[in-house]
């Protein structure tokens, strides 16, 4: 995912700018990777006349303020800070996981992955430094591929336990599950709301 990184290398903010092509850079590439390169400049130019573009901006911030809203529910669950941080950790992932699942490519996913770190880094500073140090992305990456695949909001809740540091805390593991549920459900409705054209 990248963490600590607000930014994806082939897209920022900014009109045309956006695109950067590797040749531009001096950096040398077979013709597949240029017909490759090319071909997804081709598709960003197509997303950004049909509206698409701003569409997946619009997104990525909506879901990073449903984060920033929730805060004073989650800080809700008592004055364990440390707790408070992990359970905001898991909905930066439960969130980033939902834009990736429902864009329809990698472009708009980076657009809305792009604009939703952007918020996040502003509004709940050193939030990618601690998911980073923790590895939190790569427990709930384990956690949320794990099968079966009904038991994923258990899964998700036991991995909250083990990055907070009682594994085996049922009370901190049915908070998990509970958030992660009820957060996944309303990112997922937020992103089915979203209708790019084609």
């Amino acid at each position: 995912m990248g963490l600590g990184q607000n930014k994806q290398p082939f897209l920022e903010p900014g009109g045309e700018e956006d695109i950067k092509i590797a040749p531009a850079f001096g950096i040398q590439t077979k013709p597949s990777d240029q017909a490759e390169t090319e071909e997804e400049a081709q598709r960003y130019l197509s997303h950004k006349a049909n509206g698409n573009v701003e569409k997946a901006r619009t997104l990525g911030c909506c879901l990073a303020n449903m984060v920033v809203e929730d805060i004073p529910a989650i800080e809700g669950h008592g004055e364990d800070w440390m707790l408070i941080d992990h359970i905001k950790i898991l909905y930066i992932f439960v969130a980033e996981q939902t834009i990736r699942e429902c864009a329809p490519d990698s472009i708009l996913s980076q657009i809305s992955l792009s604009y939703f770190r952007d918020v996040i880094n502003e509004d709940i500073p050193g939030a990618y430094e601690a998911l980073s140090a923790s590895r939190a992305d790569t427990f709930y990456q384990l956690s949320y591929y794990r099968k079966p695949q009904e038991q994923v909001a258990s899964n998700m809740g036991f991995t909250l336990a083990h990055l907070y540091g009682e594994p085996n805390d049922w009370e901190i593991a049915t908070i998990g599950e509970h958030l992660f549920s009820l957060f996944y459900e309303k990112c997922r409705q937020e992103c089915e709301k979203v209708k790019y054209s084609v």
